[in-house]
């Protein structure tokens, strides 16, 4: 199944099934829920999640801001804007966008909001799948030097191919290890945003507001997404429903980072990666010819967001917050 265009806002990537057990870290997640810090999505085959650290988990701020005042003040409170990035990113985890961003006339402060609104949950997702990728990397250089493999290394191999649509032997698969690489993998945030904007109409379009879907994904289990209004006759998709808008940005970087549609920008991305270069969401975004039938013109606006609105500038955003490597394996704790 390839992506396709349904209308303006409203785009088919793949959906994902992940399949792994959540009792190895059942600690981690009892704590989490204590903190309250988000609420788990369903395990089900239509919903994803990316774990986050312990560090970053205490610390993260859950907030469901009711209008787009709060967010402003919100932001002001934690000295968060668009002038001072540089100064770090607070962790502020956004349920869901306010209903009436629509009725800001400002455009630019439309945009500001919902940019400032989505970068932390990027990061903090982003910041996760480095998290995967350099532990990967460490089994992977026990395996060229022959060393024996533990068996909760072991597990984790088996978990990150089952959540990155892999089968296969990764210690006797050189090619299979390469494989993974390409896909265990963060996306630009610049990327991520701007077509985070373009699909929902910055955080405006029907989908954004009743079903926290950011990226137009689409769902084939009835009732589980909602009804398109031009769906054309004997068509039975529906347009998925998130429980955040944390989790709609997690399935995205997932169905960047493994369909097939997508080959070409995981290519250009690794290519990028073994030259020592840095991951220019310009150049990644040739990688979305297939992202809607537009093609080439679609690629184009995307860019041209990325380029009127300065979001280049995202590639040194970093989190205020300290990392910590401790949750690495898990990706199965509440989705930010």
């Amino acid at each position: 199944m390839e992506p396709a265009n349904l209308n303006k806002h409203n785009r088919e990537p793949s959906s994902f099934r992940p399949r792994a057990a959540c009792w190895r870290y059942f600690s981690a997640l009892l704590v989490l829920f204590a903190l309250s810090f988000f609420p788990s999505c369903k395990n089900s085959p239509e919903n994803t999640s990316f774990g986050v650290t312990e560090a970053f988990a205490k610390k993260a701020i859950k907030v469901n801001p009711s209008s787009h005042q709060e967010l402003v003040d919100l932001f002001s409170s934690y000295e968060y804007g668009w002038e001072n990035l540089d100064e770090g990113i607070p962790p502020l985890v956004i349920k869901a966008l306010p209903k009436n961003l629509d009725q800001i006339r400002d455009l630019k402060k439309k945009k500001r909001i919902f940019f400032l609104s989505i970068l932390p949950i990027t990061l903090l997702a982003n910041h996760q799948i480095q998290l995967q990728r350099e532990e990967l990397k460490g089994i992977f250089k026990k395996i060229d030097l022959g060393q024996n493999l533990s068996p909760e290394e072991l597990d984790f191999l088996g978990h990150i191919l089952r959540t990155y649509k892999l089968s296969g032997d990764p210690v006797k698969e050189p090619k299979l290890r390469r494989e993974l690489l390409k896909r265990v993998d963060v996306i630009p945030p610049a990327l991520v945003l701007a077509q985070a904007a373009s699909e929902s109409a910055y955080g405006t379009s029907r989908f954004s507001r009743l079903a926290n879907n950011l990226f137009g994904e689409w769902t084939f289990t009835p009732g589980a997404g909602i009804v398109p209004l031009d769906r054309p006759d004997g068509k039975t998709y529906e347009v998925r429903r998130f429980t955040s808008v944390s989790a709609s940005v997690s399935s995205y970087l997932r169905n960047i980072n493994t369909h097939r549609a997508y080959r070409e920008l995981r290519e250009k991305r690794a290519f990028l990666r073994s030259e020592g270069l840095p991951l220019k969401s310009l150049e990644l975004a040739e990688g979305l010819m297939h992202y809607s039938i537009k093609g080439e013109k679609y690629i184009q606006s995307i860019k041209n967001i990325i380029r009127h609105n300065r979001l280049g500038r995202l590639s040194q955003a970093r989190l205020r917050t300290p990392a910590s490597k401790s949750l690495a394996m898990d990706s199965n704790l509440p989705a930010l």
